[in-house]
């Protein structure tokens, strides 16, 4: 979940060192894991990409999407960045 597909800020750089990327993929592993002790207590997990928040019409429509999941019974909702 740390680098979304399509947003070059979530991305790492080609010149990371390994201590970087180690860092990185521990960050990965720690968002599962607190994403599962959400499930098994009862809590919905939503994620808001930062690369969402950045041009109004895509957070408009992720604002839209998660109003939307509020409303249903899914456990989980993760926006995307998409260039319209």
């Amino acid at each position: 979940m740390v680098w979304e597909e399509g947003c070059r800020e979530a991305s790492p750089y080609p010149d990371y060192s390994d201590k970087w990327l180690d860092k990185f993929e521990a960050n990965r592993e720690r968002d599962k894991r607190i994403e599962k002790k959400l499930h098994e207590n009862g809590w919905r997990v939503a994620i808001i990409w930062e690369c969402a928040t950045r041009k109004e019409a895509i957070f408009c429509d992720v604002v839209n999407q998660l109003a939307d999941w509020l409303q249903s019974d899914a456990q989980f909702y993760e926006s995307s960045y998409r260039e319209k």
